[in-house]
């Protein structure tokens, strides 16, 4: 609430200054005065020397009233010098009563030299070949009282140099000394020395954000603000440097002057400002945006570097502030992004903006509706005091911050306390939550342990070994209960079948449905021994569904029936078992023609599992091998698979070893090849070996 009331009494006080500004800058109104209201009269030349009596000798024409502020326009190029005559008659009695008179012009674009009836009173500027405009300095000239006519005639002579631009501005009149220096003061004052003095400010405002940036880098919008400041001061010198030592001091060069100072600072400035507003409002600019930005300052500041003289920069201004529409209606797009955003911040930058508002229209309505020409452009004022209404919106924010720190200093014993006291019950309610969590954890750590000692009772202790047949295997879980399962079904110490089959899932659900499984499995291999193999799988099949209840987890499996060297092999749902032909060494996976041996998982109800069993003999040296995906799905460090070739040619190149010999090699191969990347599923693999 205090800051929009800062903001209605920031926008009263701009147009309170505005209209003191109009009031002080209308021209004094004096009966000692003879105004110069009536018709100029006009020639131009191309030398920068001829005597006043050759002057005089030409031919001059009259000069429209309103041409005045467009002097160029009389020259046939635009360029060079244009002599303007005035006369005016000045009674004895207005002398004895104003007895030391001036001449007073306004501003003059862009040098002069002015004469009285044929003598040099006075010059501001310089013309070629060092030129230098003296733009916005107000010319007052003393008129020495004997060169003056009385109750006659008296010529006023001015030589203009005119560079596509020239003008005479103001109302020009004849009058004592005190009441023209008493006009020239006013007009100095609101055209330069406010300046001057915006100047001194800014610069001093730049230098102590330059110093909050060094004590909290991370505020950037503190180091562009202060980089707005100082190259604002620079800019206005274009408004005052002729009225300073400096201008003396130094020989500036006009051309480099106007390059710098009057067009490329105004690139720059815009650069900043968008940096300024998207710190301050901490948004996020795309990249795209921040090249096309960089390309809008660099281009224009490339080409009015490389253009040769004043003429085709004045030419080319135009076409060079086409670079800045873009940049101003940029800024104005992250205000209003910022007002949708409800962004705090947003309403300094707004508000701020007020002061260049409020002149800028002010002036459309005094030159363009009232057709004041004298009458000073204000909006040259306008960037001085955003910069200077952002910089006391920046101070009051940070005013309220100081305010809000000391509150809470002031009262920081009496919250240290009250926080004091809620961390000690927060410590306190941790402290038995932790307990819970640490009792809760050690029992889950117990469970844990005795279901992996349960599951690992559950599978067999080491690979029969019987009398047609040699087994080995290799079983690596993923966590320590497994979700694998691998039985071997051996009757007076004959191999009469193997399963493997993998749960899906992880975890504590995975390891019971694997002991559940297994005894079904079991039950039913043995049981059933006259049945066809698939039609056991289906008994399994149904059974595990109904056991399980709702536990989501199924199975993919192999189940073999061995009868000495015949095998009977059904596939639910899972990878091929594979045959290594002993004499040849190829390995194959065991399907059937039309590939129907294989079929759908088991636990899943209204999915019956309609696998077919396949019928085969093997050779003494012949190979089996079953596995689970874990083996062939490993990745090692690099994100590579294990797969299925690797796993091919270590049963080709090993197939002369016994079955315990081949599935440690593949054991141990498999362990070098997954390092030390974590196994994503558990490994298990069988080998049978005809004898």
């Amino acid at each position: 609430m205090e800051q929009t009331n800062y903001f209605i009494k920031l926008f009263v006080g701009s147009i309170a200054l505005l209209l003191l500004i109009a009031a002080s800058s209308c021209t004094l109104s004096s009966s000692d005065k003879i105004n110069l209201s009536g018709t100029w009269e006009y020639t131009y030349s191309q030398k920068g020397y001829e005597s006043i009596q050759t002057v005089l000798a030409k031919d001059f024409y009259p000069l429209p009233p309103t041409s005045l502020n467009s002097l160029s326009i009389f020259l046939p190029e635009k360029t060079g010098f244009l002599w303007l005559k005035y006369t005016v008659p000045i009674e004895r009695s207005f002398i004895i009563q104003n007895p030391q008179l001036a001449l007073y012009l306004g501003r003059i674009t862009m040098a002069d030299e002015t004469y009285f009836n044929g003598v040099l009173i006075g010059s501001e500027g310089r013309f070629p070949p060092n030129v230098f405009s003296a733009w916005n300095k107000f010319r007052m000239y003393r008129i020495p009282q004997e060169i003056i006519k009385y109750n006659e005639f008296n010529t006023i002579l001015i030589k203009i140099y005119i560079d596509k631009e020239g003008s005479l501005t103001g109302k020009p009149f004849i009058a004592s000394i005190s009441t023209a220096q008493q006009q020239y003061a006013i007009d100095t004052f609101i055209n330069s020395t406010v300046n001057l003095i915006a100047s001194g400010i800014m610069l001093i405002a730049g230098i102590y954000h330059i110093i909050i940036w060094l004590k909290r880098k991370k505020e950037t919008e503190s180091l562009y603000f202060a980089l707005l400041n100082i190259l604002g001061a620079i800019y206005l010198s274009n408004f005052y440097l002729y009225d300073t030592f400096l201008f003396n001091a130094f020989t500036i060069d006009w051309l480099w002057f106007q390059k710098i100072i009057a067009n490329m600072l105004i690139y720059i400035i815009g650069y900043i400002i968008c940096n300024f507003i998207i710190s301050l409002l901490k948004l996020r600019e795309y990249r795209i945006f921040q090249i096309l930005r960089l390309l809008l300052l660099i281009v224009p500041i490339v080409w009015i570097l490389i253009i040769p003289d004043y003429s085709e920069l004045y030419n080319k201004r135009l076409y060079l502030q086409l670079f800045i529409i873009p940049v101003i209606f940029y800024i104005l797009g992250l205000v209003v992004l910022s007002v949708i955003k409800k962004n705090p911040a947003g309403r300094i930058v707004i508000f701020g903006m007020i002061p260049l508002f409020t002149t800028s229209l002010f002036d459309i309505i005094i030159h363009s509706v009232f057709k004041m020409y004298d009458f000073p452009y204000l909006a040259g004022f306008g960037f001085p005091l955003v910069i200077l209404s952002i910089f006391f919106l920046l101070a009051s924010r940070f005013a309220s911050s100081l305010t809000e720190v000391e509150e809470l200093n002031l009262h920081l014993e009496d919250k240290v306390k009250q926080r004091t006291a809620e961390l000690q019950n927060a410590n306190q309610q941790l402290s038995e939550t932790l307990s819970q969590l640490r009792e809760a954890q050690y029992i889950a750590e117990r469970d844990l342990k005795m279901a992996t000692y349960v599951q690992t009772s559950f599978y067999p202790k080491a690979a029969p070994q019987t009398k047609y047949w040699t087994t080995g295997y290799f079983f690596k879980p993923a966590a320590a209960v497994a979700g694998d399962l691998y039985d071997f079904y051996v009757k007076n110490n004959e191999l009469h079948g193997v399963g493997i089959f993998d749960v899906s899932g992880h975890g504590i659900a995975s390891g019971l449905v694997t002991m559940l499984a297994k005894t079904i499995i079991f039950h039913n291999f043995s049981e059933h021994i006259s049945k066809k193999l698939h039609e056991v799988l289906a008994i399994i099949n149904n059974q595990i569904i109904k056991n399980k209840g709702d536990i989501e987890n199924y199975l993919t499996g192999i189940l073999l029936r061995i009868n000495e060297y015949i095998v009977e092999y059904v596939n639910a749902g899972h990878v091929d078992l594979l045959f290594c032909n002993g004499a040849t060494g190829t390995v194959i996976p065991v399907v059937d023609e039309k590939n129907q041996a294989k079929g759908m998982f088991l636990g899943i109800p209204d999915l019956p599992c309609e696998a077919h069993t396949l019928r085969f003999k093997v050779k003494p040296g012949d190979i089996l091998c079953l596995y689970t995906d874990g083996i062939t799905e490993a990745k090692n460090p690099k994100g590579e698979m294990f797969g299925e070739n690797r796993l091919y040619s270590l049963i080709e190149r090993n197939k002369m070893l016994g079955a315990e010999d081949i599935a440690e090699t593949i054991q141990k191969a498999f362990i070098a090849f997954k390092q030390d990347a974590p196994l994503t599923d558990d490994a298990t693999l069988i080998i049978l070996k005809a004898k």
